[in-house]
């Protein structure tokens, strides 16, 4: 009996650190010829302009994740490693293979290597983007899901 309480303190001693890990931190840029639209702007938009087509560029600038022990941070970095971006309803899917990174320090951007067209004829109406990124751990970043104007 004495034995068994032993082991039952020896366990509830054993404390698992209290470890945090936070995942990557992301934003969107849409580039575009007449002006950008990121997923932070309070009216994010496109303008035609003279063009016959919005012709932009998706890139997803990522900040790494962290983890802490013990409220203490690691020097470890935990940068992204796979994006998915899809924009509705006109169907495009994008993964990393869609996308050149491009790495600084412990923040990597994400720049779409063939521009999105979407016509002229879809002047007037919206599409929404959903983005998303997860690290080498699988910890998903925050998700972006933003709706823009074609103006």
């Amino acid at each position: 009996m004495h034995r068994m309480m032993f082991a039952v303190a020896l366990v509830g001693a054993c404390v698992a650190p209290d470890t945090t890990q936070v995942g990557p931190t992301i934003d969107v840029i849409l580039v575009h010829t007449n002006g950008n639209a990121t997923s932070m702007d309070a009216d994010p938009h496109l303008t035609l302009g003279t063009k016959t087509s919005y012709s932009f560029e998706v890139d997803v600038h990522t900040v790494a994740g962290t983890e802490q022990s013990n409220g203490t941070p690691s020097d470890t970095m935990f940068p992204a490693e796979t994006v998915s971006v899809t924009i509705m309803p006109i169907g495009v899917s994008l993964t990393k293979a869609e996308f050149y990174v491009r790495n600084i320090l412990e923040e990597r951007t994400f720049e779409q290597t063939v521009k999105t067209d979407v016509p002229a004829s879809m002047l007037g109406s919206s599409l929404m983007l959903h983005a998303e990124t997860a690290d080498a751990r699988g910890l998903q970043s925050n998700t972006i899901d933003f709706t823009f104007a074609l103006r």
